[in-house]
């Protein structure tokens, strides 16, 4: 059943917290993780504050899809052999 949070269970984090975790970050999946949010709320908070005028940099996507397939067949290949 769900129940509300209390005020003292809540560990979202600070708008100063999640700023320095994202500048610092090289992934929202990084920020996500760290300050263990959603990756959705992670990227509705972004917009939030950029809306407000916050300078928040952008999060480069990733562009090298054949490294990655290769890494997850070298994966699968070691998985495999197990």
């Amino acid at each position: 059943m769900w129940r509300r949070r209390r005020r003292w269970e809540d560990k979202r984090a600070t708008p100063r917290e999640f700023i320095k975790v994202w500048q610092e970050a090289s992934s929202s999946t990084e920020v996500a993780r760290k300050l263990n949010m959603k990756a959705r709320a992670v990227w509705q908070r972004v917009q939030r504050y950029r809306k407000k005028g916050v300078p928040l940099k952008d999060l480069k996507p990733i562009e090298n899809w054949e490294w990655l397939a290769q890494f997850a067949d070298a994966l699968k290949a070691s998985i495999k052999r197990r």
